[in-house]
């Protein structure tokens, strides 16, 4: 690893939510923090999605409902039905699947794949028991809804395989199901190295962090730059949305952030540069949600990194510049900045795709178009539009 590699992940460990909630726990909302096993890290990681019956939805058939009146169901008067769990979405059978391989698998490929599922472990809830009971304990203190993450990343980009459509849990199989479905998961699950050959039992580095649910409006979010304790730049978190009434109060939030910065941020984290996100309230209230590590792969928004911080990336941008960087660069030269700036979207031609929603793409859309998302599916259905005019 190299010099820049090891001082960036130095930075990045501080932004561990459990390497900075205690010191600022008075200015952000209430959270539980749960170590997590070796063997939750490894059903996680793994292909399958099993859970107990008891996790599947319930619903109630009303008298006036008209699956009441409907032969084909018979469900008695006032019946509660739990859905039949070989028809949800994350169901895995194992009977099934041998039944159905053997169906299919004639020849002697399918004999070797039959043969390396057999061998496959499939982790089951069960299994950890003990961790889905602290869960359980720890969704009711927080007061039956919450919002998970682990160590740096939440599964926002997850969030439409949720029955909410959004992060808000209220059981393990809320949980479980999005963790296993969030890229952003996968990603800090790449950065520590866990030995194959530890006890199930055995404590990792990952923690799971439960959160009060908050309803947060998402035009209320804001990412803040710090350059050697230095409020350098804000930005309107959302890039996708345009919001008009930001104009009008832009000024008034600024304030009440900048005084947030001075009076709960300025000198108490580990690090003197980094970005912190934050929510406005309506009463101008600003509360902490989270520390990100200087670096592109934290996303800079409105603003490019070359203005904000270039000296302490440029290493990392030498090798892998991005295509936005790349086009302001040949556009118009980058001054950095010296003062406090504060971007939010002035109109809807200034609206920026949003990376969560790249998961919701196809997969080969994605991979012929880079594998970002970003600006290159614009390019791509212009480019089948004008196709489309020729022929």
């Amino acid at each position: 690893m190299e010099k820049h590699d090891i001082k960036y992940f130095e930075n990045k460990k501080q932004c561990q939510f459990q390497e900075w909630y205690e010191k600022f726990k008075s200015v952000t909302f209430s959270s539980i923090v749960i170590p997590l096993p070796k063997i939750f890290i490894d059903y996680l990681q793994s292909d399958e999605f099993t859970t107990p019956h008891e996790g599947f939805p319930e619903f109630k058939v009303d008298e006036h409902d008209d699956l009441f009146d409907d032969n084909n169901w018979s469900t008695s008067k006032n019946r509660i039905s739990t859905l039949d769990p070989k028809y949800y979405q994350g169901y895995s059978s194992d009977e099934e699947e041998d039944d159905s391989e053997e169906d299919n698998g004639s020849n002697e490929e399918d004999n070797e794949n039959k043969e390396k599922k057999k061998k496959k472990r499939i982790i089951n809830e069960s299994e950890f028991q003990e961790l889905s009971n602290q869960i359980i304990k720890s969704i009711e203190k927080l007061g039956g809804n919450v919002f998970p993450k682990l160590n740096w990343s939440s599964p926002k980009d997850a969030s439409w395989m949720n029955v909410y459509n959004s992060l808000k849990c209220t059981n393990t199989t809320d949980i479980y199901l999005l963790l296993k479905s969030s890229d952003f998961i996968n990603h800090d699950l790449m950065q520590f190295s866990i030995d194959e050959e530890e006890k199930d039992d055995n404590i990792t580095p990952y923690v799971l962090v439960l959160r009060k649910w908050q309803n947060l409006q998402p035009s209320m979010e804001f990412r803040c730059f710090v350059k050697n304790d230095q409020l350098l730049g804000i930005s309107q978190r959302d890039t996708s949305t345009y919001f008009k009434f930001l104009k009008d109060k832009k000024q008034k939030i600024q304030d009440a952030i900048v005084k947030f910065y001075n009076d709960s941020i300025l000198g108490k984290f580990s690090n003197n540069s980094y970005t912190f996100d934050c929510y406005v309230s309506e009463d101008e209230q600003v509360w902490l949600i989270d520390f990100n590590p200087i670096h592109p792969s934290t996303e800079a928004l409105l603003f490019v990194w070359d203005e904000l911080i270039p000296e302490l990336i440029e290493q990392d941008q030498d090798e892998k510049e991005n295509k936005e960087t790349k086009q302001a660069k040949e556009e118009l030269p980058i001054e950095p900045l010296t003062k406090l700036e504060f971007r939010i979207i002035d109109d809807e031609s200034g609206i920026k795709p949003n990376m969560a929603m790249t998961s919701r793409l196809p997969l080969d859309l994605l991979q012929s178009c880079g594998g970002t998302g970003q600006g290159n599916i614009s390019d791509l259905l212009l480019s089948f539009k004008n196709q489309n005019k020729l022929n």
